[in-house]
């Protein structure tokens, strides 16, 4: 599986728990200077953010503040 693969999963999983499965979760790319960085997952006030180059989704609360961090190195040697 490759990291854009990884990512998604861990995204969707956690704002899926996050919101008990009642919100749908949306997603979308994240270009800086004609590049992908990133990708962008939300469901309802919440959001997740995945950014190639660092290797970790970071899951963001309404307020912005961050709610968990994960590694997908970690998440792959997990597995």
């Amino acid at each position: 599986m490759n990291n854009a693969q990884n990512a998604r999963e861990i995204a969707v999983e956690m704002l899926t728990e996050l919101h008990n499965g009642q919100e749908p979760v949306s997603e979308s790319w994240l270009v800086q200077k004609g590049f992908v960085i990133g990708r962008r997952y939300w469901s309802g006030s919440l959001s997740a953010i995945w950014f190639c180059e660092v290797g970790e989704v970071k899951v963001y609360g309404g307020d912005g503040n961050i709610l968990k961090v994960v590694a997908l190195v970690e998440e792959r040697k997990a597995a």
